[in-house]
Formats: structure tokens, sequence, C-alpha cells
């Protein structure tokens, strides 16, 4: 669909601006962007650039110029198209129903060039809130009960202990409408070490592709040529998923005797830190943190852990996301609209932990499951007696919307053996690094592709995550 406006983008923008996010914008470009004056707010971008190149500033003006001419892309339905959409899927709505759907946040409307839009998937939300939008099919009903697999595998690794998986994907990403003298350079998200990921191997890939390091933050195997083409890479890697049971005496008691005779790395001091420009202490994440701290079952490393991940999986509702280079401080936009995806609901766990002095981490990759294969991302945490465990806020507000409270705490201390680990941490360079801006700084999960410099958009590439195989493997 095309967008409202058109708006050229920055030149030079490069990675490094990323981290100016945190600047505040001047007050013109501000007011333009937030009434939807998109071009006219990139032009004063443009005009402070040309009148001092080297302010202060200056990063943070080429990211918003950056920013703004993806905003208008991303936010490309007309809110009447949004509602005739919807008519055509079987809802009976008005545009008083529609408007109060906006008012609630689940339609995430903005105005661009005086006009109100959407994002184009918003339809995929209001699937997951269809009991609120008279006659429109849910999303359990067009797909089936999609928590009916993650209850089995819970059921399973509780009897057993856990459960472990040999898991085999294919990567691939194509580019078409270049030309045949483009300097094309792909970086495709492989398998990495992670504490229950290990016997990685890479059965095949495309000629002369570059793997990183197996320990490497963001994984991936890189390749450069000229012109159009396609490259891939299957991996097979064994994820081995222990069960946890943190919400009785007994079960903490298990995992702290667990955790003596098992190798875990310790926590370094960037585990309890702010990184700029997402996880920050802002007034709004203390002001939470410390209601968190109220609410906690006790004060230790564990209680916090577990009191952070109820708010979250109790406070925040499920909804589609732009891309994350249009969101300012993460946490900060989550607690204060009560909406985000995996990624925003894992980094605002994180940052609530990191403030109340719990080291906490970024894991993301691939759910693989039997039914179906996604990008996701979810959180570790880390207490003395414990050591390192994971937390799926996301896997558990979608338990809490059905009201099944076992699955909602069986996703705290514990994920289903039907993950990939390419990310280690949140906003890890690639590898080689890349210095245009990427089309998500902050992850890489289906790959990036850069063209002459400028990293390509979506739409603009096609990519594929193919489950290849899942075998089981008898828990030892």
């Amino acid at each position: 669909m095309a967008p409202a406006v058109q708006v050229e983008d920055a030149p030079a923008t490069r990675a490094a601006d990323v981290a100016a996010l945190g600047m505040a914008l001047p007050a013109s470009i501000a007011r333009c962007k937030e009434a939807g004056y998109l071009e006219e707010a990139a032009r004063l971008c443009r005009d402070l650039l040309e009148r001092d190149h080297a302010s202060p500033l200056a990063p943070r003006l080429r990211l918003e110029w950056h920013r703004l001419a993806r905003l208008a892309a991303e936010y490309c339905m007309p809110l009447d198209k949004a509602v005739a959409e919807l008519v055509a899927a079987g809802a009976g709505v008005t545009d008083e129903d529609v408007r109060d759907l906006v008012a609630k946040g689940r339609i995430d409307m903005r105005f661009i060039a005086g006009k109100p839009y959407t994002l184009f998937y918003f339809l995929d939300t209001l699937r997951i809130y269809a009991a609120e939008v008279p006659g429109l099919v849910s999303a359990d009903a067009a797909d089936g009960d999609a928590l009916a697999p993650r209850r089995a595998i819970r059921d399973e690794m509780r009897r057993a202990g856990g459960a472990v998986r040999d898991i085999t994907v294919r990567a691939t990403l194509a580019v078409h409408d270049v030309n045949p003298t483009d300097d094309v350079r792909i970086w495709l998200p492989v398998a990495a070490e992670a504490p229950q990921q290990s016997r990685i191997e890479v059965l095949e890939a495309s000629p002369d592709g570059r793997l990183a390091a197996a320990d490497a933050p963001a994984r991936s195997m890189f390749w450069r040529f000229s012109g159009t083409g396609s490259r891939s890479v299957t991996f097979r890697y064994r994820i081995d998923a222990p069960y946890t049971d943190l919400w009785t005496t007994e079960g903490v008691a298990a995992a702290c005797e667990r955790a003596q005779t098992a190798v875990c790395e310790p926590p370094v001091e960037a585990d309890y830190a702010e990184e700029a420009p997402h996880i920050v202490f802002t007034p709004l994440v203390r002001e939470v943190a410390r209601a968190v701290r109220e609410a906690a079952r006790d004060d230790s490393p564990l209680g916090l852990a577990r009191a952070a991940y109820n708010y979250v999986t109790t406070h925040v509702s499920y909804r589609y996301q732009p891309s994350y280079i249009q969101l300012d401080v993460i946490p900060d936009y989550c607690l204060a609209t009560g909406y985000g995806d995996c990624g925003v609901m894992a980094l605002t766990f994180i940052t609530l932990c990191r403030c109340l002095g719990v080291a906490a981490r970024w894991q993301s990759g691939l759910y693989a499951a039997p039914d179906c294969i996604s990008p996701h991302d979810w959180a570790l945490f880390y207490t003395p007696e414990t050591g390192w465990l994971w937390a799926d806020c996301s896997f558990g507000i979608g338990a809490h919307r059905v009201r099944d409270e076992e699955l909602r705490r069986f996703y705290f201390g514990n994920l289903d053996p039907w993950r990939t680990v390419f990310n280690r941490a949140f906003a890890a360079p690639l590898d080689p690094a890349e210095e245009a801006v990427r089309r998500d700084p902050f992850d890489n999960q289906t790959g990036e592709v850069v063209v002459n410099g400028r990293s390509l958009d979506e739409g603009e590439f096609t990519h594929t995550l193919e489950l290849l195989d899942i075998v089981e493997v008898p828990s030892a």
C-alpha cells in the first residue's frame, strides 16, 4: 500500500547515530512529527544539519530524518480503509466503535498529512481481541488453539524433568530489483552458543559465506556479491530445556540444588546496568520498579524477578508494533501505553529487573515449534541460588489473556524446547559490522541486506525461514 507522503531518506545516516536516540529533538521538529507533517519535520532536520554539520545534535537529526522517511511507509493504512477492511472481514463496527478501539489502544493510530492512519497489519492485533469486535473471527478460531501445543510440552517437561530436541532450520534471503554491478551484502542469522543450545552444525550454505564465531552476540553468516541473487544456510542444533517450578518452596529448592552442580557463567557488571537508548532507568521505570518491589513476596533477587514478571504479564497487552527504530525509550513506551510485542515485553522485564538490582539479559531468535516457526524474543534473569533462568513475558501474557494461570507461571523459569537462539544481546553488532543504519538496529532474526551502502527495508527483499526437522531426544 502506498504511503500518504514520500520523505526522502537522510544522506549518510550511520549505525552509530542510533545511540543518539535519547537526545531531545528541537520542539519544532517534534511538533511537526506528532502533528503528522513528516515532510516538514524532515525539512527542518535537513536545514539544521546544513547550518551546522558538527553540532552535537547532528547524529540525532540524521537519525530522526531516517525515521521520518520510514514512518509513513509503516503507517500506510488510512483509518477509513481499515474500517472497510474490518467490515469485509465480517466485523459489525461503526465509526464510533473504531474510535473506541483507537482510544483503548487496540488500534495503533497516528496522523499523517492531516489524516488518521494505522499499521497495515492492524487486523492481526484485533483478531487477538476479537471478543471486543462483533463478528470478527478470532485468531484461535482461524488457526486453532495456539496454546494447546504449549500446554502439552509443559506437561511433558513436568513429567520428565525437561525436554530435549534436535532441530534443523534453513534461512534464505533473496535480492531481486538491483543492478548487476550493485554491491550487495547479506547477513543471515545462525544458531549461536547459549546455555540451552549446543551441538550446532552448519549442514549446508551458499558458497563463500563467512560464519561468525559460535559465541558472537549476534551470530550470522555473511556474503558479499554483485547484482541479484539469493543466499541460504541450513543448520542443526540441540535445545535442552530443563523444567523448573519457581512458584513453590519445593520447586525452588530443587532449582537451587540443580544449580549447584551446573556450570553457570556468572553475571557481569553490564547485566545490572543501563544501556542507552532503551535500557534506561527513567522516572516511570523507577516508579514501576518501586511498585514491583512493594508487591514482591520477598526482597530476594528471585522474589523481585518474579514480581517483575507478574507486573509485565498482568499489566501489558499484546499489540503488533512498528519497527523498533520508530520507538523511543522502549520500556517507557511499554509501561506508558500498556502495549508491546515479545521484544518490547522482554526489554521491559530486563529493564525492571536491572533497576531492582537483578541481573538480566536478552535472548532472541525463533520459536520453532512443530506447528509454527517465527521470530521471537525473551529474557534471562540471574539469582545466586538458581543461576540463569528464562522468562518469556509474551507467552506469559498470552496465557494470562485466556486465564490459564498455570501456563503463565510456566514461562517464568522455563522455555519450551522449540527455540533457536541467534542473539545473546540487544543491539549487538553484526560480523562484519555494518556502518549504515540497519533495517533492525537492535536484532537480527530474519536477515539484513545492504545494497550500495543502504539497508533495504521490508518489502525490498524476500526472506524465508523453514523448519526442516524436529527430533525428540530422550532426556538423560
